[in-house]
């Protein structure tokens, strides 16, 4: 026997919580959205602050040792002897060892990320995209870091 009324009763409340489970993603796609905007402004802002501000050497954390010719970090801009001061989200503060950096490359594969690099003196950002590509790893470069 099959208790019809059951069924029904079961089968309204999931199609309630389906909708109420849609909304609720709705809005929490529309917050997203504002977030990132907003996350996006500040970071242009920032960078404009950036190039006028003056780094010394004592704030970057790894310095990049061997760039390969055609790898993702030479298309990046990356050259010997460039000192790292930012690497996406991670800085000298928050940088506790290399897995750090293998996360973060690891997830932003194919993604552009930001970083911002000591050179000669002078403040650049560059923006660096994680790939695949002939050579080992995805970057292309050795990273070593700065005591």
């Amino acid at each position: 026997d099959i208790d019809v009324y059951a069924v029904r009763t079961a089968r309204n409340r999931i199609i309630i919580l389906r909708n109420d489970h849609k909304v609720a993603m709705d809005v929490i796609e529309e917050k997203l959205h504002q977030i990132h905007s907003e996350a996006k402004k500040r970071n242009q802002k920032s960078e404009g602050n950036l190039a006028a501000s003056v780094v010394d050497a004592s704030k970057a954390f790894l310095e990049v040792q061997e760039v390969t010719a055609g790898s993702p970090a030479s298309y990046a801009g990356f050259l010997e002897g460039d000192f790292i001061v930012e690497f996406g989200s991670l800085n000298k503060d928050n940088f506790r060892s290399y897995s750090n950096i293998v996360m973060i490359v690891q997830n932003s594969q194919d993604k552009s990320l930001r970083v911002v690099l000591l050179r000669d003196g002078h403040v650049h950002s560059l923006s660096l995209t994680p790939k695949v590509w002939s050579g080992p790893g995805l970057l292309g470069c050795r990273l070593v870091h700065k005591q």
